[in-house]
């Protein structure tokens, strides 16, 4: 069941027009007063009466929590935040505004809105990949040889730390063990052979911290070119299915 309510000259919601509507509830009213209907007619002399006073009126239009249609020049704060239709001065509907957003709603958008953000960003970041990808590499036999030079590089680094740990070790041991003979004999190091025992212990400290930077970076360096090479291939694989495609004309 509808319930209208009359428009409000001193409402403070600008409305919506909605005369033509009460037009055609006046005319459905005038042909239920021509009905021998007494109950009906009542309804119908009610109906024509609210229409014929707001001819001129403007209204929203909306649905309460029980299902029940409203009518008004204002919408009340309970309505606020639910769907309402807008009709024009024939009574047509016109648009719908659609009911607010709840918090949950708002927030569930804004994790979408956030992960297609961050697929666009990586598809894009994977196409300029790519694109340098091709660009710089020919075959696969260069990515090959550019990867070896990089790990005989590193290797080579290797190598030199390698050595320098083990005469760093010899250096320290053989500190120590002067270190230890003078304390068997009761006699006190002198502060510049603890200093280079110190120094040599620091050092040694420092190359193995290099060798475990410059390891690390080999693996990752394997595993940087493994990715390449697998991209790589991918890529030309499509490339000659692009140009399959193209020669059969679909």
């Amino acid at each position: 069941m509808s319930i209208l309510h009359m428009a409000r000259p001193d409402s403070t919601v600008s409305p919506v027009g909605f005369a033509g509507l009460l037009v055609r509830m006046r005319r459905l009213a005038v042909r239920n007063l021509r009905a021998v209907r007494p109950a009906g007619g009542l309804v119908a002399l009610l109906v024509l009466c609210l229409a014929g006073a707001g001819a001129e009126a403007r209204l929203y239009r909306w649905t309460d929590e029980n299902g029940v249609v409203h009518f008004s020049d204002r919408v009340p704060p309970e309505a606020a935040r639910k769907e309402r239709r807008v009709y024009d001065e024939e009574g047509d509907l016109v648009t719908t505004v659609p009911a607010a957003k709840t918090a949950e709603q708002i927030e569930a958008e804004r994790r979408r809105a956030e992960a297609e953000r961050r697929r666009r960003e990586a598809a894009e970041r994977q196409a300029r990949e790519d694109r340098a990808l091709m660009q710089m590499y020919g075959s696969l036999a260069d990515i090959e040889a550019i990867r070896d030079e990089r790990l005989e590089l590193i290797d080579t680094a290797i190598g030199i730390l390698e050595t320098k740990e083990r005469k760093l070790v010899r250096k320290l041991r053989s500190l120590d063990e002067r270190i230890t003979a003078l304390r068997q004999q009761g006699k006190k190091p002198s502060g510049v052979l603890m200093r280079q025992y110190d120094g040599a212990r620091e050092a040694l400290e420092a190359t193995r911290r290099e060798l475990m930077e410059q390891r690390s970076e080999r693996l990752a360096t394997e595993e940087r070119f493994r990715r390449d090479m697998e991209r790589f291939t991918d890529l030309l694989r499509r490339r000659e299915a692009r140009g399959q495609r193209g020669l059969s004309g679909e």
